[in-house]
């Protein structure tokens, strides 16, 4: 089960419904003489006004003291998932090995929302950043839209309010920078932002149907150094990585950061946001997360990544990342284009964003090192896009526990050998023939079973309504029909932005064809090592064993996948492949069946549909039209709106937006001024 969450005054370092002092940025000579009565009402009216235009008019800050380099450094312990491990072993077998969900009953899905959020107007923070800029070199400069502040995050949490008021224990916690005041008495000491509008003495714990809590947590809280060899780094190598990555004004950095939350504050599933991200549907959480499906991705299939790990691409968008994650990914789990992950709330299972991070801890680790983004072109020192890999990570681990099962439990069991004879059976297994295998199209059940099953669990469907004039959010795919990626190329050459291919149509056309030569070959040899050539060597012949095991299993659940039972008891603890896969196979575990079913199960997710939309805003006649438009079509989940505003535009534009702000969620949040 979830942990408990009690306030954040049991909690000496988070800031949550205990009072809270806030410093306001004051003049270092105070007027000492106000020459008369008058004279302070005409200030006092002057201020209000400055307070009604500019949300942003006067900093907040809260003063914190920077965490010990003891208490930065990353837990590297696997977490278990608390909602399965509520399960019972027949349970999971039912699901995994047969795609039965039966009578048992879960919980909705708990989920917290994490946004990271900046003032950039803020002054202190921009001195910071321009003395960061000058002392940094890069090829193209960030522009000022990107750390320009319009308000949204309050809106956006309005409209979280709204969207998430059926959802029970939901919390939002907000990651927020922080600055060095440069005080000689206190060096340690930092100033981390508030929103100015946040009333944090009103805000209350998390309840089942009470009102949302927002938590508060700063960057250097969260900045921790993941240890890449054995033992504890030194306090004097932590300190010396924290001085070289804070204070820090590059969203991929933060982002590196997150599988850091606590898990004792935080919720296993969560959805990170941006300030300028926005709910648009009430929906329920198996729209975002589900117990039986796990999380629900939103790939843009019509642009997919391809590598790059030369460091040469423009660093100052998100391209250089996305390249070098994509080659990273490469690196462990085999070359293929993958799809962008859309630019809007993602949903991830938190245990797994963090495993992610130590499966690849070095480069998290050296994220952090560009202050701006795109400050360190030379890999290995690239930045991690932590939303694309942490994503494409849970589907390559899905990958990964089906390819295992197959080769190294089910047929080299507890020897670990493939002799010519076992080959020969894996290949009739699969459908070859000769020297050949063609896999054909799987038409499978499971995605149009989802209601079904959800209601055998007592759960609501991800749909919001059946008679929307465009389809409303629900699953396109679902990994217990095996790797997404076999089908990608099959899709039309123009796809829709989420197109995903529908396996539960009958068809006998060819996902793929390998040869077994190729494939598999016909010698003995340990079964790990052919494990290893499927997984990343030869990432083709896994795909295409995947398919063809898939297409033998009949229109639902991954049986055929599956070692044979045994009456070993397992053991409790957390048990997963290794992060990083070595060239000998690892000790086999006690109980093949019940480990693959639940390393399987574990890495569950599906694929979803939701109706996004993306405004990039030029100029305040571009964006009123755009808004136009969202107004127009109420199928609309999830709304970006990103500032690209000249200078010259940027008071018109945000008129434009409050005005449309306040009449689409005008109810002031519970913590709100």
């Amino acid at each position: 089960m979830i942990p408990t969450h009690r306030p954040a005054s049991a909690y000496p370092n988070r800031r949550g419904c205990q009072p809270l002092k806030v410093f306001f940025l004051r003049r270092r000579k105070y007027v000492l003489v106000l020459s008369s009565m008058l004279l302070i009402w005409v200030l006092v009216q002057l201020v209000q006004q400055s307070r009604d235009k500019a949300p942003a008019w006067q900093p907040v800050y809260h003063p914190f003291n920077l965490p010990s380099s003891n208490a930065a450094v990353a837990d590297t312990r696997i977490r278990s998932i608390a909602s399965q491990a509520t399960l019972s072993d027949d349970c999971v077998e039912q699901w995994i090995a047969h795609g039965i969900w039966g009578s048992y009953k879960v919980d909705e899905s708990r989920i917290d929302l994490i946004y990271t959020w900046v003032n950039g107007s803020d002054p202190l923070h921009y001195k910071a950043r321009q003395k960061a800029l000058a002392n940094i070199t890069v090829n193209r400069k960030p522009k000022e839209a990107r750390f320009r502040e319009h308000d949204e995050l309050r809106y956006s949490l309005r409209s979280v309010r709204k969207a998430t008021s059926s959802w029970k224990y939901t919390a939002v916690h907000l990651v927020t920078a922080d600055i060095n005041p440069e005080d000689p008495s206190n060096p340690d000491g930092r100033l981390g932002l508030v929103p100015q509008w946040l009333n944090m003495d009103s805000i209350l714990p998390r309840s089942e149907d009470g009102p949302m809590p927002v938590y508060l947590h700063h960057d250097s809280e969260l900045f921790h150094l993941i240890p890449t060899g054995p033992g504890k780094p030194s306090s004097e190598k932590v300190y010396a990585w924290r001085n070289k990555t804070l204070p820090t004004f590059n969203s991929h950095a933060i982002e590196s950061q997150l599988p850091n939350l606590d898990p004792e504050l935080v919720s296993e599933n969560i959805i990170t946001l941006n300030d300028d991200n926005f709910l648009m549907l009430e929906l329920p959480p198996s729209a975002y997360h589900s117990p039986l499906y796990g999380p629900v991705i939103l790939f843009q299939t019509d642009r997919l990544i391809v590598s790059d790990d030369t460091g040469t691409l423009d660093g100052s968008s998100e391209l250089r990342s996305l390249a070098w994650s994509n080659h990273l990914l490469d690196e462990r789990f085999g070359a293929r284009r993958r799809p962008y992950v859309m630019h809007n709330a993602r949903a991830f299972s938190l245990p797994l964003l963090h495993e992610a991070s130590l499966a690849f801890g070095q480069y998290f680790s050296a994220t952090p090192l560009s202050h701006i983004r795109g400050a360190i072109n030379t890999p290995p020192d690239l930045e991690v896009n932590m939303i694309f890999l942490g994503s494409h990570f849970v589907v390559e681990r899905h990958r990964e526990a089906l390819l295992w099962s197959w080769i190294v439990a089910k047929w080299g069991s507890t020897n670990g050998m493939l002799d010519p004879a076992d080959k020969d059976k894996m290949w009739e297994e699969l459908g070859g023939t000769s020297d050949r295998l063609r896999a054909l199209w799987p038409g499978r059940t499971s995605r149009i079973e989802v209601t079904h099953h959800m209601h055998q669990a007592g759960i609501r469907e991800p749909f919001s309504d059946f008679n929307a004039s465009q389809p409303r959010p629900q699953y396109a795919f679902v990994s217990g029909d095996g790797y997404i990626h076999s089908y990608l190329p099959i899709i039309p050459d123009t796809p829709s932005t989420r197109h995903v291919p529908d396996l539960a149509v009958l068809s006998n056309n060819i996902v793929c064809e390998i040869s077994r030569q190729e494939c598999l070959g016909f010698e003995a040899e340990p079964a790990w090592d052919l494990f290893k050539r499927a997984l990343a060597e030869q990432p083709s012949c896994g795909d295409c064993f995947i398919s063809a095991l898939v297409r033998a299993s009949g229109r639902q659940g991954l049986d055929i996948f599956l070692p044979p039972a045994t009456n070993t008891t397992p053991s409790h603890h957390v048990e997963t492949l290794p992060l990083v896969i070595p060239s000998a196979a690892p000790p086999f575990p006690e109980n093949p069946r019940k480990f693959a079913l639940r390393l399987i199960y574990r890495y569950n997710y599906s694929l979803g549909t939701s109706l996004t939309k993306f405004i990039m805003m030029a100029n305040s006649r571009q964006g009123r039209t755009e808004l136009e438009r969202v107004d127009a079509n109420p199928d609309i989940a999830l709304l970006c709106i990103n500032d690209d505003l000249p200078q010259a535009s940027v008071k018109p534009a945000e008129a434009i937006l409050r005005s449309w702000f306040e009449h689409r969620w005008p109810d002031k949040l519970e913590c709100e001024l």
